[in-house]
């Protein structure tokens, strides 16, 4: 199976088609391929650790959805699609709420509260996946994944506000 394809901002530059645009992602070519390489890391790390590469898709797609981003939630999707996902990811990645062991369960409220009212997060979230044994560093990976995801999704909404208006 080909490595999944994580050149969003690379993709979103090739998409545009503003003159105005296409300046703008030139005078910042070197952010652009650094978001891109950011979300090859957070996505398919080396060393992935106890969340595996579906899993991090099918939380990058909740992510998405939830930050109102249906073509990026789509994209992940589609991703989960070539790895025949099993149906609960493809489920989680919808934004849907199957249903769910433990681990999952501790997974998905901590990236759901810190998507969608990142003041409510706190520690009980993080003691709830230890206790389903997930690593600190498993933790730590998590926390890197909802970032960038959660980043991902704002940068690409302004993207498309500056592209409207630059037309």
């Amino acid at each position: 199976m080909p490595p999944p394809d994580v050149n969003f901002f690379a993709d979103r530059i090739a998409a545009t088609r503003s003159p105005a645009m296409r300046d703008m992602f030139a005078a910042r070519a070197e952010i652009m391929r650094l978001c891109d390489a950011s979300a090859a890391a957070v996505l398919t790390p080396m060393e992935p650790g106890g969340i595996g590469r579906a899993e991090r898709f099918a939380l990058a797609s909740r992510i998405a959805r939830w930050n109102g981003d249906a073509a990026l939630a789509d994209r992940y999707g589609r991703q989960l699609d070539e790895m025949s996902a099993c149906p609960v990811l493809r489920a989680l990645g919808l934004g849907e709420m199957p249903e769910l062991d433990a681990r999952q369960a501790a997974i998905v409220a901590y990236v759901d509260i810190v998507t969608k009212d990142p003041v409510k997060a706190g520690r009980a979230e993080i003691a709830a996946m230890q206790s389903v044994g997930l690593t600190d560093a498993d933790v730590v990976r998590l926390a890197e994944l909802v970032a960038f995801v959660n980043f991902q999704a704002r940068v690409m909404a302004g993207l498309t506000l500056i592209e409207e208006h630059a037309a």
